[in-house]
């Protein structure tokens, strides 16, 4: 029986699983504007679905808190990287005051050690019972679990000068289903932005 083995995996697992976490963050100290009251949402990706997923997901997050905030693709569903002055247009229409940009800049495998040991003793169980289990050995072994991790850079700037505000670098674990990895991101990124009272 590998029973120790897999509780010690779920263990890390499920630890793991608190998903997004910020490496750092950074806030400029001479910005004295007002929290944003309106954000338009950037996804940088060269796919369309992953784009539209993820600033769906985020501009609900933050209408969850309060701000308003507004999918980049609506006005603008061609951003690519020569699109500047399109990202500008994107801005004057839909009057925000603040601008989200997202952006992956690579992923990463983790390695988490999980120590062995023997495995759980079978009390209660009689003669008959506990002697099936007998087979599976006295040891457990230790082993390595390995995970992807996904580093994301985030950056708010303010619309009016312009000015980046706001930046942060993020690691997210095995993100395999994007709305609900941009659920979870979003809440950290919002907490964060939040505690900067820059929303």
């Amino acid at each position: 029986m590998k029973s120790r083995i897999i509780l010690a995996v779920v263990a890390v697992l499920v630890a793991a699983c608190a998903q997004t976490t910020v490496r750092n963050a950074w806030r400029a100290s001479d910005d004295t504007g007002p929290a944003l009251r309106k954000v338009l949402v950037v996804g940088v990706t060269n796919r369309a679905d992953v784009r539209r997923t993820f600033e769906d997901g985020f501009v609900k997050e933050l209408a969850a808190v309060g701000v308003t905030a507004v999918p980049s693709y609506e006005s603008e569903p061609d951003l690519g990287p020569e699109a500047g002055e399109r990202l500008r247009a994107a801005v004057a229409k839909t009057g925000v005051d603040g601008v989200l940009i997202t952006r992956l800049v690579k992923s990463e495998k983790k390695a988490q050690y999980v120590p062995g040991g023997p495995p759980p003793m079978h009390v209660g169980m009689g003669m008959y019972g506990y002697y099936p289990r007998a087979w599976a050995g006295y040891y457990e072994p230790a082993m390595v679990v390995e995970s992807e991790i996904v580093i994301a850079e985030v950056n708010v700037f303010r619309a009016s000068n312009e000015k980046l505000v706001w930046a942060a670098t993020t690691e997210m674990f095995e993100p395999s289903d994007i709305a609900a990895s941009t659920k979870d991101f979003a809440k950290v990124i919002i907490t964060a932005l939040s505690k900067d009272k820059l929303i």
